[in-house]
């Protein structure tokens, strides 16, 4: 909820966190998941209560940037464990995907805000709003664009069993390829065009198998 002040200043505060301040003390709360879904870190979902600092506060303001340029929230799904699901294992959507207007140093202020290690994000609500005024100013900023090995580590941490068979397969063939360079005997011709066709079906085989993964009628099997 977004709460103007008599200064004029914006508060952001969340009434499902609403405390009773002379509620019993003798209540046992230890590891009790409490807050928005859409708007909780990763560290708030797991009820890890010693983990939880200004950095889970940055995470939700990552996601309420994330809604006001990109008009949805970072996880939608139709309940609040299929959400907190998504906030523990997969990466959001990237910003631009969804608009492409979206300047690519704001997608990477949104997106630092938004790592789920939370030494990764800014570490105090000033070192973002130092970015954010160097943004509008147009001005360099501290996070930077993901480049190629960025989106190969977001994609990785999003589809990790995939990425670790990939890599497993690659490494194989790999080392087929250097057998077949020092002249081992008996890895070229038909060894060869076997072996390569048994990695690209393990490959296509692993593709498919995430992809069916990721459909709700056919995840659990």
């Amino acid at each position: 909820d977004l709460l103007i002040d008599a200064a004029g200043q914006p508060k952001i505060t969340d009434f499902g966190l609403a405390k009773q301040l002379n509620g019993g003390k003798d209540l046992t709360m230890t590891g009790l998941i409490m807050g928005s879904p859409s708007y909780m870190s990763p560290e708030q979902a797991r009820g890890h209560k010693g983990t939880v600092d200004r950095r889970s506060d940055i995470y939700s303001l990552g996601a309420i940037l994330y809604e006001l340029i990109t008009g949805a929230v970072p996880f939608q799904a139709d309940n609040t464990l299929e959400v907190l699901r998504q906030l523990l294992d997969e990466e959001p959507p990237l910003p631009r995907s969804i608009n492409k207007s979206i300047p690519k140093d704001l997608e990477a202020i949104c997106l630092k805000c938004l790592d789920k290690i939370p030494e990764k994000r800014y570490a105090s609500a000033k070192a973002l709003a130092d970015d954010l005024r160097n943004f509008i100013n147009g001005e360099s900023i501290s996070a930077r664009p993901l480049g190629i090995f960025g989106r190969m580590n977001r994609w990785a941490r999003k589809r990790p069993f995939l990425a670790v068979t990939l890599i497993a397969l690659m490494a194989f063939y790999m080392n087929h390829l250097t057998f077949m360079a020092i002249g081992v005997p008996g890895v070229g011709g038909t060894y060869h065009k076997l072996i390569t066709m048994l990695v690209l079906i393990w490959a296509a085989g692993s593709f498919l198998f995430q992809h069916l993964s990721t459909r709700k009628e056919r995840s659990e099997a």
